[in-house]
């Protein structure tokens, strides 16, 4: 019972993971194109170095959306969002 909980464990650990502005503490491992083409939206999806998947560093892809406007009442700035992200 103990591998099956490690093989778990490890798994949550590599998944990519997809965070949502202003959200930086809250990611989601599921997700679909559908997150992707939601308005007003700005997202980083982290990847986690795997060598045995042939990835080969953690990678990041930022998304934002043509019509995403920051809000100037938001906690965190864009950049302020990503720093903690990354």
């Amino acid at each position: 019972m103990q591998t099956y909980k490690d093989e778990v464990q490890e798994e949550q650990y590599y998944k990519p993971r997809l965070f949502t502005y202003p959200e930086f503490k809250k990611s989601s491992t599921v997700f679909d194109q559908d997150d992707l083409e939601q308005e007003n939206t700005f997202m980083v999806l982290c990847v986690r170095e795997q060598p045995d998947r042939n990835v080969d560093q953690d990678t990041v892809y930022i998304w934002k959306s043509p019509d995403f406007e920051e809000d100037e009442d938001a906690v965190l700035t864009t950049q302020e969002f990503l720093d903690e992200v990354i």
